[in-house]
């Protein structure tokens, strides 16, 4: 029994804590957190008391429930009517509510605590220390915005709010995520001390109540317990370096779905293989009740396969229905006809370009101000598909070929690698510090240089070369006139297909697949810098 017994437990996933800093600190602030706790209890049995409610009652009768915190202090009070039920009066009468530090955009100042209130700030209450509920009612009002923003519905925290209250592990896990979400927005990636402290402990805190589901069969597969392991998977750990934004021009809908934040955090690959553990408990995204909850599931899996270049481990979930219209489309007013590389494609890969094509459109078109309401969930399925699809396309010892078929499988490889190149570019632009832009251009460069790529159409080999420079430039910078290779290659094919401007140069990129507004700001540099040097 023993060795069996042994065996089985080493089986088991184990859900650590990530953060090395908490087990520095943990000492330094235990005695702190006791003293909360036992300040928090006592304000809690006096506002218990009928003396205590009616003194508060009536030194409340002309304060203003309007409650603005400026950068140091609270300048007016809440309703006290509203926090008396939480037993928040007393607590919250001389806390400093201070913003989290400089943002690099102005996305959660000058929130008003009221908000929070009427928004579930009982279950912080409930579920925190009295230093700490200040900070944890900011988080509760950035949960409000951080939301909608990931899953494109306004709704969606008033949906999952009430779902927390019953469930503490869905709590902890909600408040985590958006810590780490506001922390990814910081120009500096430095949180305050408080603020830090109250990271530590939810973290903490999480993994706890993780533990604590997971040993009860009943709740080993809840939605608390599976959004608490996503939480874990794809917010490892607080970023410890600065942000590193995006190098101009900055790329349409580069924010959709917080595609900048979340390309940035690191995962965790034992909470990963947790989590897939759990789905398949529970029989699947299908059998998530949670709304939006599968959706989240499934973009974060294919967002974490677009960082690592690997096929998604989840299938495709959509958030509009919309999609669904979608996979009807033939595309059949895209002349592939034209093309002689094109029309040799398999039906499989001619379908994802004429989605791409048809994204482009829409890009076009936003961008145009002629879509009068846009609904960026369309917009979000739209190239998540696109951008799943191309990862789930065989790799080149994987493609399946006639012996005497009209595509080859070097030709097959040569699509897919400058295909993928143009996504990550244009349809699902993870910043260049964070996409695998430069294994791509690595990938792409081995292709090219085969002797195979001499008998590609001109066209589509402009079409990638240039995809490829533009990597160049961005990822690698000024570079020797050795290390430039597609900048290099670029220039002869420009001589050899006699092209005198840039006219002539946009005619034919433009027959294989182009994105005015997000390519052009980058080729028109390369080419006054290094083409009309020619």
């Amino acid at each position: 029994m023993g060795p069996r017994r042994k065996k089985a437990e080493t089986e088991k996933f184990l859900f650590v804590n990530t953060t090395d800093d908490l087990r520095q600190t943990r000492t330094q602030h235990r005695h702190r957190v006791h003293s909360h706790v036992s300040q928090y209890r006592w304000h809690l049995n006096r506002e218990a008391r009928p003396e205590a409610q009616a003194s508060n009652a009536n030194a409340t009768k002309d304060e203003t429930p309007a409650n603005q915190f400026s950068s140091h202090q609270v300048k007016e009070q809440p309703d006290t009517r509203m926090l008396a039920t939480a037993g928040l009066t007393n607590l919250l009468s001389n806390a400093s509510m201070e913003p989290i530090l400089s943002y690099s955009d102005d996305f959660y100042h000058t929130h008003q605590v009221q908000d929070a209130m009427s928004y579930g700030a009982h279950i912080v209450v409930q579920k925190t220390t009295r230093r700490l509920v200040p900070i944890y009612l900011t988080w509760l009002v950035a949960f409000r915005t951080m939301w909608p923003g990931l899953l494109l519905q306004e709704n969606t925290g008033i949906t999952w709010v009430p779902a927390a209250t019953a469930d503490p592990v869905l709590f902890s896990a909600f408040m985590y995520g958006v810590v780490v979400h506001m922390q990814s927005r910081l120009i500096d990636a430095t949180l305050s001390d408080h603020h830090q402290q109250a990271a530590w402990q939810i973290n903490n805190e999480t993994i706890r109540r993780l533990y604590r589901s997971l040993s009860d069969q009943a709740r080993a597969s809840s939605d608390g317990a599976i959004f608490a392991v996503l939480t874990l998977a794809y917010s490892a750990q607080l970023r410890s370096g600065p942000l590193n934004p995006d190098p101009q021009p900055r790329r349409p809908l580069q924010d959709l779905q917080w595609l900048t934040v979340y390309s940035s955090l690191d995962t965790n690959s034992v909470h990963v293989q947790g989590l897939i553990a759990l789905l398949e408990l529970k029989g699947g995204l299908e059998q998530i009740p949670l709304p939006r909850l599968a959706p989240l599931l499934s973009y974060l899996c294919m967002l974490r396969s677009s960082r690592s270049l690997q096929q998604p481990g989840l299938p495709f979930f959509p958030l509009s229905e919309e999609h669904l219209k979608m996979e009807s489309i033939k595309y059949a007013h895209y002349d592939f006809q034209n093309n002689e590389l094109l029309a040799k494609m398999p039906p499989r890969m001619r379908h994802i370009i004429g989605r791409m094509h048809y994204y482009n459109q829409l890009i076009a078109c936003y961008l145009a101000g002629s879509i009068e309401t846009p609904h960026m969930a369309i917009f979000a399925d739209q190239r998540n598909w696109i951008q799943r699809s191309l990862l789930e396309l065989p790799y080149f010892d994987e493609v399946v070929v006639e012996p005497d078929g009209p595509f080859s499988r070097f030709e097959h490889e040569a699509v897919r690698a400058s295909l993928l190149f143009y996504s990550y570019l244009v349809i699902f632009p993870i910043p260049f510090a964070y996409g695998p832009y430069d294994r791509l251009r690595q990938l792409l460069t081995g292709i090219l240089m085969d002797e195979g790529a001499q008998n590609l159409p001109q066209p589509f080999l402009l079409w990638a070369v240039s995809l490829g420079a533009i990597s160049e430039i961005q990822i690698l910078g000024h570079l020797q006139d050795s290390q430039q290779w597609f900048l290099n290659m670029l220039k002869e094919l420009i001589l050899k297909m006699g092209m005198s401007n840039w006219n002539d140069y946009k005619s034919v990129v433009q027959s294989v697949m182009w994105q005015d507004s997000v390519l052009d700001p980058f080729m028109q540099r390369i080419w006054l810098a290094h083409i009309l040097s020619v």
